[in-house]
């Protein structure tokens, strides 16, 4: 879920090790900020945005579901709390 999802810390995240149904976290929505995620994982990944903050046209907290052996850029336009984040 979002609340037990890894925290992404960097700008590029190679996450290797996907058990079924989980995720990882966007950090805070800050204008300007890219994150790259790639999933070498068994799984699609859950990218969840951080809390209050939306990707593309999806709810509000809801995940971006990854397929495996993808990669994905997302990047932010807006910053605080209700931050919204677009793929590439």
């Amino acid at each position: 879920t979002q609340a037990t999802g890894t925290q992404l810390a960097n700008a590029i995240n190679l996450i290797t090790t996907v058990p079924a149904s989980t995720g990882v976290v966007l950090p805070a929505a800050i204008i300007g900020l890219r994150i790259v995620v790639r999933n070498a994982g068994a799984n699609a990944l859950n990218v969840y945005p951080a809390t209050g903050a939306q990707i593309n046209a999806l709810g509000v907290n809801a995940a971006y579901s990854l397929a495996t052996n993808t990669s994905i850029e997302f990047f932010c336009t807006t910053g605080g709390g209700t931050g919204q984040w677009y793929t590439l």
